[in-house]
């Protein structure tokens, strides 16, 4: 790069920043994710020194800034993004011939991307000219679109206040040291991979989750194409650690209370009465009957684990387990409540209340913004169907009617879980760390 052009680079910038500020560094930056074709290195070194350093203001003011350029960073990939995830395999094919990229090429990058995604995003965006092309791949694999905006908006948030600092301090000398920025950057990306691997190596070393020795059916007795079917590390991460949080309140109430009885709504073809049976338990299984149909013909119905076949909001089924009148009651309902309206919801809530006094109620569930997120992402795959009910707070449910009482909460970020991997970052997040849940409700006191 010339005097001259970097003159002219400079004069260029301070005119933008000098008339549209922040918003004129989040536009630029958004550009070059999406294009690459303006330097990262050098627009927020010159915003950290042309807009806050020659106004004399307070350092932390560096982090403020670095918001604005990393949602314009998050926006610019996001449009990558989604040129790629929507216009496929093809577009991209014939956009590599003509830049002369192997298709090999192509290919590999999408194997990477289905094993290492959220961490390739997160470290690419470190990488000068790597941090546009690392969007490519993440859409055309449809990398979860959530997913790719966190681990966008992280890795963006940190190297562009690296960056904004770094022109905060140097000031004048930012030209001098955006080469050395540039030059270090490869090296950079290596020491991450290392300790990626150390941890890797670690992650290997911690128990696996606890799964049943045994099950009762064979997905080969089903007639589907599970491959059609397809959960990613981090997917089926949090799917075991949310049948493994249902399995533990489960256990918990037996211990308390031996002679339970235990409601599984929407059981599908869960097998959790044989992972947790106490030998005293009664148990019922209810699902739509359709679903009880290939139940029955996979799974074993025994005297103390029944079959309900018919929707939880058909009330003939409450007169069915009522006869265990005065014993314990557990409503478990994993992966259910969201897909109703908040009304059908609460009347279920009170109708087991006013039933089942003192009964406990384990229920999953997120805020109305994961919700909103969760729908959005579905638009853009073949399922049909959408969440309705979200709630912001635990306690929400105790203004429904007085004797509700949370007992316990729980989420997957709270503690540190290794098979996460990279999206354990999501714990730092507030609307993400506590996005989705499962609590654990008492309804009402026991009579007598």
């Amino acid at each position: 790069m010339t005097v001259e052009l970097e003159s002219q680079i400079i004069a260029a910038l301070q005119a933008l920043f000098d008339r549209f500020g922040w918003f004129g560094v989040a536009g630029v930056i958004a550009l070059e994710n999406a294009t690459g074709l303006t330097p990262s290195e050098v627009i927020l070194g010159l915003a950290g020194w042309m807009l806050l350093a020659a106004h004399n203001a307070p350092f932390p003011m560096v982090f403020i800034g670095a918001l604005y350029a990393a949602f314009g960073s998050a926006a610019g990939a996001s449009a990558t993004y989604w040129l790629a995830r929507l216009g496929g395999r093809p577009m991209i094919d014939r956009a590599a011939h003509w830049f002369r990229i192997h298709p090999r090429h192509v290919t590999r990058a999408e194997m990477l991307f289905q094993r290492w995604g959220p961490g390739l995003v997160l470290f690419g965006r470190v990488l000068p000219g790597v941090r546009t092309l690392v969007t490519i791949p993440a859409g055309l694999v449809r990398m979860p679109f959530l997913r790719f905006a966190v681990f966008t908006f992280t890795g963006a948030y940190v190297w562009c206040a690296l960056l904004i600092g770094s022109g905060y301090v140097f000031g004048h000398e930012w030209l001098v040291v955006k080469d050395l920025v540039r030059q270090s950057a490869p090296w950079l990306f290596v020491a991450f991979m290392m300790l990626g691997g150390l941890g890797l190596i670690a992650r290997r070393r911690v128990i696996g989750f606890a799964l049943p020795a045994e099950s009762s059916y064979n997905d080969e007795r089903i007639d589907y194409d599970f491959s059609r079917f397809k959960l990613r590390g981090h997917d089926q991460a949090t799917t075991i650690m949310r049948l493994r949080e249902f399995d533990r309140r489960a256990q918990d109430f037996l211990a308390r209370h031996p002679e339970a009885v235990v409601v599984h709504i929407g059981c599908g073809l869960d097998t959790r009465f044989e992972r947790v049976d106490n030998g005293q338990v009664e148990w019922y299984d209810m699902d739509l009957s359709d679903v009880i149909d290939l139940r029955r013909k996979l799974i074993d119905e025994t005297a103390r684990c029944r079959f309900l076949g018919c929707s939880v909001f058909d009330k003939a089924w409450l007169d069915t387990v009522s006869m265990h009148t005065g014993r314990p009651f557990l409503f478990l309902a994993e992966g259910v409540l969201p897909y109703f309206e908040e009304a059908q919801v609460k009347d279920l809530v009170l109708i087991l209340k006013e039933r089942f006094p003192g009964a406990e109620l384990v229920f999953d569930a997120m805020t109305p913004f994961i919700l909103r997120l969760h729908n959005l992402e579905l638009v853009f795959s073949k399922v049909s169907a959408r969440l309705h009910w979200g709630m912001k707070h635990g306690r929400d449910l105790e203004s429904w009617s007085a004797g509700i009482r949370l007992l316990d909460e729980w989420f997957y970020f709270e503690r540190p879980e290794p098979r996460l991997g990279a999206a354990r970052l999501m714990r730092y997040c507030p609307p993400l760390a506590k996005g989705v849940g499962i609590f654990h409700y008492q309804l009402g006191n026991c009579v007598g």
